[in-house]
């Protein structure tokens, strides 16, 4: 029994207990969409956290208590969240100018701060561009006071329900009144009351060109944020468009809120997974941004720790790469309680796939419970199996080489690649030049790892490599390289007292003459 446990625990890539976990680098924040109620579990299935609705779909200020009822009744049954409501005012409430109404605006927000409050809503998203557009001849300072005047009475109200209203600056093109986030945290000041606080838009800010630097000196005041691509105000991972420098300054102003996506859907049930992914891959990418000045790289790049190269025991990181399976993240401090991995589902599918394709059973089905699923998972498109002439293991089926290249992938650096090679008789493929496997690519002059700092890159000359710049830690323990014998090493020698209690076993082949 003793021996069984410890072979599944080498499958282990951390143990229990006495772990510390640093502070994680990416953008510790929730996503959300901005989206109809009835859509709550469309979002969770692609992955977002919560729900942003609008102000009179949902909370109808307008219109009964029985029609909330009704809304708060589906938002319950639908188990999800609602973080945020955005579009506080109608067209037709006019905040500045010389026809303004604050006290018909004071009811409305009476009803709707109410009903929010009973739905668990933290936030009233303060955009409505039309009601605060400035008059032509108009004095925009003049409307700038009554801006303020009218959020100095919002705020008692707010804070009388628990929740915050959040000023959303808007780009020139939609308003001509808080158009930039520096703008928007001038008036938070000049309101001075805790319950009206400041929303970074993402859109507004590249759309107009307002850099990342803004989210930073304005940090103390945000309190949400929305994203959505700058030309067409597209989902995240239509167009392409790079947020990471945004998201960076919300991660260094230490933003914990939520990220709702708001933008123009072209097909919502297809493109929404897709835009949740390629949020949360770009909030947890840490690469190392070069531009600007040194006082700007520097800035930009103050929370990216390079790894760590020499030192000692757990403290050294000859590959850069970290391995973060078995370790909560977001346990900051103390000792991890995080539980040990026994079995990896994952590589169960991977038997699974392995032992149909060499029993010639692998076909559509079988592949969509294992490669493909576990493909999809990662956010990676599965693509039909061919042969790949450069792929290490030749002779083989297309499919056989797929699942060998995907254990591999899934399970790096997780404790199953010896038992893989001894399994496929494959140790003589994988010698590398020296006699040795290769382990990480650094090039011959060092590669510079995506979150490698300049200072960084001196490091990488101390890690041994290969001539052909492949990194090579052994070869001054191993310098005649492994020595494997592949026509006895395959099985090991069968102990020399188990000879001796059974005489019709014999020795495995090549062993006969070798000492124990």
């Amino acid at each position: 029994m003793k021996t069984r446990i410890l072979c599944i625990a080498g499958l282990l890539v951390f143990g229990c207990g006495g772990l510390r976990a640093k502070k994680p680098q990416s953008l510790d924040a929730r996503i959300g969409v901005c989206s109809d109620v009835r859509n709550a579990q469309r979002l969770k299935a692609a992955g977002a956290d919560c729900l942003e609705a609008g102000v009179s779909a949902f909370l109808v200020p307008d219109k009964p208590e029985e029609a909330f009822d009704k809304n708060l009744a589906l938002l319950r049954e639908s188990g999800s969240e609602i973080v945020s409501c955005n579009g506080f005012l109608p067209a037709s409430m006019i905040v500045v100018g010389p026809s303004t109404d604050h006290d018909k605006i004071l009811a409305w927000a009476e009803t709707t701060f109410r009903r929010a409050e009973r739905a668990g809503i933290r936030y009233i998203v303060f955009g409505s561009g039309k009601s605060r557009k400035v008059p032509d001849g108009f004095s925009r300072e003049t409307a700038e006071e009554q801006f303020v005047r009218l959020c100095k009475r919002l705020g008692p109200v707010a804070a009388r329900y628990r929740v915050t209203v959040v000023i959303e600056p808007l780009n020139s093109r939609e308003t001509n009144l808080i158009n930039s986030v520096s703008e928007g945290a001038s008036i938070v000041e000049r309101v001075n009351h805790k319950n009206i606080r400041l929303l970074c838009d993402l859109f507004h800010m590249t759309a107009d060109g307002e850099p990342p630097q803004a989210i930073v000196d304005a940090g103390k005041h945000i309190r949400h944020c929305h994203i959505a691509e700058a030309a067409e105000r597209t989902a995240p991972g239509t167009d392409g468009d790079d947020f990471r420098p945004y998201l960076r300054a919300l991660k260094k102003i230490g933003y914990k809120g939520c990220v709702s996506i708001e933008c123009m859907w072209k097909d919502f049930g297809a493109q929404l997974p897709t835009a949740v992914a390629e949020l949360r891959k770009q909030m947890n990418d840490r690469a190392y941004d070069p531009t600007g000045t040194k006082e700007e790289i520097k800035l930009k790049n103050d929370d990216i720790v390079s790894p760590s190269l020499n030192g000692n025991g757990n403290s050294k990181n000859v590959t850069g790469f970290h391995i973060r399976m078995g370790i909560d993240t977001t346990y900051v401090d103390g000792n991890s309680e995080t539980a040990i991995i026994m079995f990896r589902y994952a590589e169960g599918l991977l038997c699974y796939a392995e032992a149909a394709a060499e029993l010639n059973k692998y076909d559509d089905n079988v592949a969509a419970k294992t490669i493909k699923a576990l493909r999809e998972r990662a956010g990676v498109k599965y693509i039909t199996p061919t042969t790949d002439p450069n792929f290490p293991f030749t002779g083989i089926s297309p499919v056989i080489q797929e699942i060998r290249r995907e254990r591999r992938s899934e399970l790096a650096l997780q404790g199953f690649r010896l038992d893989d090679l001894m399994r496929w008789a494959g140790a003589g493929t994988l010698k590398g030049i020296d006699g040795r496997g290769r382990g990480a690519y650094l090039g011959k002059e060092g590669i510079l790892y995506r979150s490698f700092s300049p200072e960084g890159q001196e490091s990488l000359k101390l890690v041994l490599k290969d001539n052909e710049g492949w990194m090579d830690p052994l070869q001054q323990y191993l310098p005649n390289g492994y020595l494997f014998d592949l026509k006895r090493d395959y099985l090991l020698p069968i102990p020399q007292d188990e000879l001796q209690l059974n005489r019709q076993l014999r020795q495995n082949p090549g062993w006969e003459n070798v000492s124990e």
